[in-house]
Formats: structure tokens, sequence, C-alpha cells
């Protein structure tokens, strides 16, 4: 996440909209607290990228394979679709590590900002899954990445929400007095 302070109204309030559909218990139970966290003058997202795995399975896949059960109970098929809501589930080839897919995603959001790579301050790793525990799977990442040396990176772990607080983390690092040192 790069740092401008031209746009940060603008780009916010895209990003609060995208936000206000997906609320969560979290923004409910600690609203003012949330709201305090979420209003900055200086920060913008500069870019949003994402990297998806390429295998797919669908629902209508899965019901093929469930057809012999469907049949025998007489179940209509398109059922798990209709239930679920979830047309397509995508996954990586066996093997693969979130820092593999990080990299690369790291690289092509720095790509996307527009921001010379050598302005980066921080590399916060805000994923559900992590390629060990120790070292930080930010560590690799970084490596991977090419930032630069004095970057901040740690990974921070909040389930679901570990990328919206790794972004929080920034916000808060870039608009104290530790983003002048």
């Amino acid at each position: 996440m790069g740092v401008r302070t031209d746009r940060a109204k603008t780009n916010f309030d895209i990003l609060a909209k995208h936000f206000d559909t997906v609320r969560s218990a979290f923004f409910i139970e600690y609203h003012s607290l949330a709201v305090s966290f979420m209003r900055y003058q200086n920060v913008c997202v500069e870019a949003v990228v994402h990297n998806p795995p390429p295998n797919v399975v669908t629902s209508d896949d899965i019901e093929q394979q469930l057809a012999p059960v469907y049949e025998r109970l007489r179940l209509p098929f398109g059922r798990l679709e209709l239930m679920t809501g979830i047309e397509e589930r995508r996954f990586y080839d066996t093997g693969t590590r979130p820092g593999q897919v990080s990299v690369e995603t790291a690289k092509q959001a720095v790509a996307a900002s527009g921001i010379s790579i050598g302005e980066f301050g921080a590399l916060i790793h805000g994923s559900v899954c992590r390629d060990q525990m120790e070292p930080a799977t930010a560590a690799g990442v970084h490596a991977g990445s090419g930032l630069p040396d004095q970057c901040l990176v740690m990974d921070v772990s909040n389930a679901c929400l570990g990328l919206l607080s790794g972004m929080l983390i920034i916000c808060l690092l870039y608009t104290s007095d530790a983003a002048d040192e």
C-alpha cells in the first residue's frame, strides 16, 4: 500500500463503499473504535490486485461426482449452488505455499501502484495461511519481492480480517511519528 496525500479522500471513499457492503460483527460491536481507526486523511490505497488460484472446481463438477446419490435421493441438480450461493471454488496446485503466491501478488501490487519500489517502508503479510510459524512468511515475501532492506516486515494473523488489520497497521504507522523515522 503506497501513501499519497493528493487522492487520499477519494480513494478512501471508494474503498469505504466496498467495505460498507460486507460489514461484520466486528464493525457493529466496535463501531466507534472502527470509525475512529478508519478515518485517515493522508493515506490511500494506490492499487488493488488479486492473484486467483488457477484450478477451478464448479458446483456443477461436484454435483456430477454426486450424481448417483442425487439420483437415488431424487435431488434436483443445481441444488448445491442454490443452497450455498457458491458457483466455483479455486485451488492452487498441490505444494504451492502461501508465500509463493504472495511474492507474485506483491510484485503485481508494486507495479500497479506506480510508486517506486524504493519508497515502500513496510510489508505486512495479512493472510490466514503462512508458510510456517517461524520465520515469518513476510520475511520470504520481502526477500522475493525486491522491496527495500529497511522495510518493516511482519505477519499479521487475524483470521479473515488479517488483510484489513494489516491495512490499519500501515495506516497507523504512516500517520504517526514513526513514519518520519
